[in-house]
C-alpha cells in the first residue's frame, strides 16, 4: 500500500524520550572526557516543561491578503522557557526565584549557619544562569537528549503553599536570554542536542530525486529515469489512468539504480490518450523481500524515505 495505516515503525520506540527530565546548571561539554557535565538544580515533582514560541508577522501586500504566501512571513520574536516544580528547596533555589542577594547571617541576625535572602531593586549579570540544560533520556541510545538554554532568568517570582500531608513545591519559570554576541550574530540562546551513534544514527532524510523523466518505449513499456544521487534504492509510485493526485498513486515499483521500467503487461488498465502519473522516492537502505514488490512495500512501510519527486506523466499512445 502507498500509505501505511499507522506511523509506528520498527524504530519508533527507539525515539521515545522516557521518564522525567533533569534540570542542570553549569552545563558544558567536557571534550577530554567526551561527556556532558553539569550541576543538578534540584529534585522536581510533576515533570519539567520546555516551551519555545516563534512569532511571525505577515507582510501586507496588495492582492495577497486572501491567503498565506511563501516569502511573506517574517520572524518577529523567538523565546524559550523552562518550567520546573522544584521539591528541593535549597537556599540557592529560593534566592534564584527572587533574583535576590544571599548573605550569611551575622550573630546579631540569626543563629550560626543561617543565610539571609533579600530581594533587590535592580537585576545584575550574576542573576542570569549562564548555561543550563534540561536533560532527558533517548530510549534507543540511552544517551541524553538535551535542550540547552543560555543566560536563563527566573521570572515567575516565588509562591509557597504549605499543606498537611504534602511537601512544599515551588514553580520556577526560566526564560533564555541572548548575549550581546548572540544578538549581533542572529543566534538564538537555545538549542537541542540530539544523540546519534553508529548503531542508531540520527535519521537523515534522503534528497528528493531530481530530473525525473518518463517515456513510452516502442514495446509499450514505460521507462522512468532520474539523476543519480546519494540514495541506495528507490520506490516508484504510480497511479491508475488519469489519476493525478499523489494519494491515488497506490501502486509501486522498486529499483536500486537511477532507472526503472514498467512493462506493458503491468500498466494499469487504460486506453489511448490516457495519462499515467509517476513519482520517485529515494531511500538510504535497500528493501527487504523476495521480489521487487515486497521490497518496495517494505521500504514504504518501515523506512524513512525522501519526499516524493515532482510528478511526471506519460500518455498512452494509440495502438
Amino acid at each position: 500500500m502507498a500509505l501505511p495505516k499507522t506511523g509506528y515503525t520498527k524504530t519508533t520506540a527507539d525515539n521515545f524520550v522516557i521518564d522525567s527530565a533533569t534540570v542542570f546548571t553549569d552545563f558544558k561539554y567536557d571534550k577530554e572526557k567526551e561527556e556532558f557535565t553539569g550541576i543538578p538544580m534540584g529534585a522536581t515533582s510533576g515533570g519539567v516543561e520546555i516551551k519555545t514560541e516563534l512569532s511571525y508577522r505577515k507582510v501586507e501586500v496588495d492582492g495577497a491578503y486572501i491567503m498565506d504566501v511563501v516569502g511573506l512571513n517574517v520572524l518577529e520574536s523567538a523565546t524559550a522557557t523552562m518550567k520546573a516544580n522544584l521539591i528541593e528547596l535549597t537556599a540557592e533555589n529560593l534566592r534564584r526565584s527572587l533574583n535576590a542577594t544571599m548573605t550569611d547571617a551575622t550573630t546579631d541576625e540569626a543563629p550560626a549557619g543561617y543565610k539571609i535572602i533579600k530581594p533587590k531593586r535592580y537585576l545584575e549579570e550574576g542573576d542570569y544562569i549562564p548555561n543550563m540544560a534540561v536533560v532527558g533520556i533517548h530510549n534507543g541510545t540511552k544517551q541524553p537528549i538535551i535542550v540547552a538554554l543560555d543566560n536563563g532568568l527566573v521570572k515567575s517570582g516565588l509562591e509557597i503553599k504549605t499543606e498537611d500531608g504534602k511537601e512544599v513545591v515551588i514553580e520556577q519559570e526560566i526564560t533564555a536570554n541572548a548575549s550581546y554576541e548572540q544578538l549581533i550574530n542572529d543566534e538564538f540562546p537555545f538549542r537541542i542536542y540530539y544523540p546519534g551513534t553508529s548503531n542508531n544514527p540520527v535519521p537523515v532524510r534522503p534528497e528528493v530525486p531530481k530530473n525525473v523523466q518518463a517515456t513510452v518505449e516502442e514495446d509499450g513499456a514505460i521507462s522512468v529515469s532520474w539523476a543519480s544521487d546519494g540514495s541506495t534504492s528507490y520506490v516508484i509510485h504510480y497511479s491508475g489512468a488519469n489519476q493525478s493526485e499523489p494519494s491515488q498513486a497506490t501502486m509501486m515499483g522498486y529499483s536500486e539504480t537511477n532507472n526503472w521500467k514498467l512493462l506493458k503487461a503491468n500498466i494499469p488498465s487504460s486506453k489511448p490518450n490516457d495519462q499515467i502519473f509517476l513519482y520517485v522516492q529515494g531511500f538510504s537502505e535497500v528493501g527487504q523481500g523476495s521480489n521487487y514488490t515486497e521490497k518496495a512495500a517494505y521500504l514504504n512501510e518501515h523506512s524513512f524515505g525522501s519526499e516524493w519527486s515532482t510528478a511526471v506523466s506519460v500518455t498512452i499512445p494509440a495502438k
